[in-house]
């Protein structure tokens, strides 16, 4: 059983990391959060498209193992 975690990354930075991990531990229910979540910061980013080219949310677990990304803005 995994906990999942999500963070939102730049090429060199990290821009915001979640407190608490997810309370699912299925794969695909923290996919479709990591997705609805880089779907939020798309329609606000509009205005900042240079600064948030690069940013994705990621979903990793304890080791720090990256399951999954999802771009912010399209590339």
């Amino acid at each position: 059983m995994y906990e999942f975690r999500l963070q939102i990354r730049s090429t060199h930075t990290m821009i915001w990391q979640a407190p608490e991990a997810l309370e699912t531990t299925l794969l695909d229910e923290a996919m479709q959060i990591a997705d609805r979540l880089a779907s939020a910061c798309r329609r606000t980013a509009a205005s900042s498209c240079n600064a948030t080219r690069n940013w994705v949310v990621e979903i990793f677990d304890e080791a720090n193992g990256i399951f999954y990304q999802s771009p912010i803005l399209s590339r």
